[in-house]
């Protein structure tokens, strides 16, 4: 009998298309023989990007992908810090998955700057959750006065853990249910004041106490390293350990251009090369209105940016 498909969310906007190429590409490959329901909710995909993705689910049998429109402006008066202006409102509409997968179950919620180096997809997606609502990997914070007065702010009990949303096994019908989407909306007008991840600080109050936690194996956010052979997905969470990142330090952008080339964005391989030759000599980026340049790897000067 052959096994139900595998259903993996992700969010983006129309220019992080080629990015959820790559990483939509490297789940594929490492998992042969499996069938993906691939989610993509977006607000402004553009015919051209829907169609080189149509050319993934033809290369690729027993794979399809799903483009999900959502109303900005459901979203717009949502709180956004200046501080993290490079998340896109897109990360939010994770909050209303229940709704907008309206005839599924369960989905696997991923961010786009991943990459997955190993098999096993199905564990993840056939995971027992044990009666709760989400199951993901705890996010590592320094236990500090500070966090420990946010998380009491956030309405978390002390014995209550913190996760990341990056990676989230969703039971969807138990959602619809208990009627989360409305309360994920709630809390964002009611904690507006205090948050600082968004959509990741919603999720934690709200599922508080009904989170599964899993191994960091399925999400892993510490430095990239070839030798770590447990891992499934890698997660790089800092703006300058991207994969696509032309920043002098960063070694991940070999393991991208490896699925970039297995993708319709392949022609887009030599620059991709060429913008990484110019890293190391030439960098700027902008993080937490901060705007910087880098010269060699040093950095040559810094300006904070009105928000």
């Amino acid at each position: 009998m052959a096994k139900e498909p595998i259903s993996i969310t992700y969010s983006i906007t129309d220019n992080w298309a080629q990015h959820l190429a790559v990483a939509l590409t490297s789940v594929i490959v490492h998992n042969p023989g499996e069938r993906f329901r691939f989610h993509v909710l977006h607000c402004d995909v553009t015919p051209a990007t829907r169609a080189r993705f149509a050319e993934i689910e033809k290369a690729n049998p027993g794979v399809t992908i799903e483009f999900h429109s959502v109303d900005p402006a459901r979203f717009a008066d949502f709180p956004t810090p200046a501080c993290l202006s490079e998340i896109p409102l897109a990360a939010c509409y994770r909050l209303a998955l229940p709704e907008i997968l309206g005839d599924e179950e369960r989905t696997i919620y991923s961010d786009v700057d991943v990459l997955t180096v190993r098999g096993g997809v199905r564990a993840l997606w056939e995971m027992d959750l044990g009666g709760n609502v989400v199951a993901a990997v705890s996010d590592r914070h320094d236990d500090t006065d500070d966090f420990r007065m946010f998380r009491r702010m956030l309405g978390l009990k002390p014995e209550d853990d913190y996760f990341c949303s990056g990676l989230l096994v969703m039971d969807l019908g138990a959602m619809r249910r208990d009627g989360y989407v409305s309360r994920f909306f709630k809390a964002a007008f009611r904690l507006r004041d205090i948050i600082v991840y968004v959509d990741q600080d919603i999720l934690n109050s709200v599922c508080a106490g009904r989170i599964r936690p899993i191994s960091d194996k399925w999400n892993c956010a510490d430095s990239w390293s070839p030798f770590r052979k447990d891992v499934v997905q890698w997660h790089f969470q800092c703006q300058t350990s991207k994969p696509w990142c032309n920043i002098w330090k960063c070694t991940t952008w070999l393991p991208y251009l490896r699925y970039l080339l297995k993708t319709p964005y392949r022609g887009n391989a030599l620059r991709f090369v060429w913008g990484h030759v110019k890293g190391f000599f030439w960098f700027t980026y902008t993080k937490n209105c901060v705007h910087r340049c880098l010269f060699c790897g040093i950095r040559v000067w810094k300006r904070r940016i009105q928000a």
